[in-house]
């Protein structure tokens, strides 16, 4: 704890005087001389300046990208650098303050001769000011031992205001793409064969690979461009297929027709499915059955102003599954599904794309009004006709949406597609011959065809969207960029210390009393004092500052 001050003691200015009539009173030298506190007031002055630069800066850069930094030194360095220079500068005046503060303590009275180490080891560094602050009675010069103490945290509480915080920054970008699509024509001329009865239409090979894709689940990337992160807000809709898939095997076994060429010959069984797809079947004991077949329906072109929904579909297919049980080859767990492809509309929703990967946030499914027919709003010598539809909510059609086409030829030469050989294939198992195996390895046994055939109408979307007819949808770039984000709460400490060593050196000059000499921490005062044990005073012939400081350059001693 600290130690109680000395009492009984007289003033030492009366008693300096009558103990030594012959001394010269001090004369005091002007504040704003380098003698006097000019130095200090100045050191004072720098650091409200350079606190003053580091708000600055702090202002200056708050909520800012820290790429808007352009000085070569960082932003951390130089906040470093500018509170090192100001915790300097507020400690020259408290050292000094302090120092003179020793003076003033020992003009009040008699005190311990050992407190004035202990002034001067306060005003060297935080360790002499913690042993001040334990020893020695609270007074004005505690005020510089707490803030030489204090001070050490300048720099990291400087350190603290900033906070270096990634955010998200969006900026358009027209080279943020991915397609979409209100029409599937490929702007081909009508191409009539020599009897006049018929049109050839070669199908599209992109379509043709998509389907194939799909089939195989050879799910490729949705295309799109983006260098980096992108999203891309709102919603937009595209033409594309569907699947509808059912299960029919009770109504198609109960319906089947079954006959024998011969006795003992080989069972032919004819199925015909719900939708008209037509099947056929082989048995024969010991010898083989049929355990896979794919078929279509027939759909022709149906040209004329009036054509409803029922005849646009793209396909409808059928698929007998079964199982031969070796060696009698009798079936069992015999399947047989029907699935329909036609148009839809897709609503994409909310793409995002991060380096290689896309995706949407939402895909919704809408219906398709009622086909009708119309010009393609092609562009050439001249327009072909359409199926049009527009996009349908719980029986109504969504206000603002597109009008979706295809037109007629694209549509006969994806139906040929359909009834190509590879969808119009059968597999008997047994010791029957097999010239087309078709798409048995992807749709038979107990592959989910519901699941596959919707692959493949969502393999085919993608072909619309990213083909000749899509359109792009641009979107935005998302970079991730550092701010500077100022906390301004971690500046109170700083500004208390400097606030502090300001109220310190102010009280220390105006306090400073006019017959205590300004010595501060010179140690040659200390060498012109002589102790007076008998009166227990410190004594000093010269007291003006600028008369040691002579008298020191004109003396040689040496170290006994």
């Amino acid at each position: 704890m600290p130690e109680p001050d000395d009492t009984g003691y007289e003033s030492s200015g009366s008693n300096s005087q009558r103990e030594n009539p012959l001394q010269v009173e001090y004369q005091q030298c002007r504040t704003l001389s380098a003698e006097g506190w000019g130095l200090e007031i100045l050191s004072s002055f720098g650091s409200l300046i350079l606190l003053g630069a580091i708000i600055s800066i702090f202002c200056h850069m708050n909520d800012r990208p820290l790429s808007d930094w352009k000085f070569p030194i960082s932003l951390n360095a130089i906040i470093s650098i500018l509170t090192t220079a100001c915790s300097a500068a507020i400690m020259h005046s408290v050292s000094a303050s302090i120092s003179q503060l020793k003076w003033l303590h020992f003009a009040t009275g008699h005190r311990k001769l050992s407190r004035l180490e202990l002034f001067d080891e306060a005003s060297r560094g935080p360790f002499g000011s913690v042993k001040f602050l334990f020893t020695v009675r609270w007074n004005l010069a505690t005020i510089g031992a707490l803030i030489t103490i204090f001070r050490l945290g300048l720099a990291p509480l400087a350190q603290q205001v900033v906070s270096l915080e990634a955010y998200d920054v969006v900026t358009p970008d027209d080279g943020a793409t991915f397609g979409f699509a209100h029409k599937y024509d490929r702007n081909m001329n009508w191409v009539p064969l020599v009897n006049q009865t018929m049109f050839f239409q070669p199908p599209d090979p992109g379509m043709q690979s998509a389907i194939l894709r799909g089939l195989y689940k050879f799910n490729s990337q949705p295309g799109f461009a983006c260098g980096g992160s992108c999203h891309w807000n709102g919603s937009y809709v595209s033409l594309g297929f569907k699947s509808v898939c059912t299960n029919v095997t009770a109504y198609t076994l109960k319906h089947q027709n079954c006959s024998r060429l011969y006795p003992r010959g080989p069972r032919l069984c004819n199925l015909t499915t719900p939708a008209g797809v037509v099947l056929s079947t082989w048995f024969k004991p010991s010898e083989g059955h049929t355990t896979f077949q794919i078929n279509t329906t027939k759909a022709g072109p149906n040209f004329g102003p009036n054509i409803g929904s029922q005849n646009v579909e793209v396909a409808k297919l059928a698929v007998y599954r079964a199982t031969a049980e070796v060696p009698g080859f009798s079936g069992s767990n015999i399947n047989v599904t029907d699935c329909t492809l036609q148009p839809a509309a897709y609503e994409y929703s909310n793409a995002r794309a991060n380096g290689s990967t896309f995706s949407f946030q939402s895909i919704r499914e809408f219906d398709l009004s009622e086909g009708d027919s119309g010009e393609c709003d092609t562009v050439g010598e001249e327009s072909g006709s359409c199926w049009k539809w527009q996009v349908m909510s719980n029986g109504s059609k969504i206000e603002n949406s597109p009008t979706l086409r295809i037109s007629f030829l694209d549509m006969i030469a994806l139906r040929q597609v359909f009834h190509s050989a590879e969808f119009k294939s059968r597999w008997d198992e047994g010791y029957s011959d097999n010239p087309n195996p078709g798409f048995i390895s992807v749709l038979g046994g107990d592959v989910d065809l519901s699941q596959a055939f919707q692959n493949m109408a969502m393999s085919m979307t993608d072909y619309i969207r990213d083909g000749p007819n899509g359109m792009l949808a641009r979107g935005d770039r998302v970079e991730s960029r550092i701010f500077v984000s100022i906390r301004w709460h971690w500046l109170i400490g700083p500004i208390l210390i400097q606030l502090a060593g300001l109220f310190l050196t102010v009280l220390t000059i105006v306090g400073n009393r006019r017959n205590v000499p300004l010595w501060k921490s010179s140690a040659l005062a200390v060498l012109a004092c002589q102790h007076d044990e008998k009166d227990s005073l410190i004594r000093a012939k010269v007291r003006d500052m600028k008369e040691i400081v002579k008298a020191a350059e004109n003396s040689k001693v040496r170290l006994e």
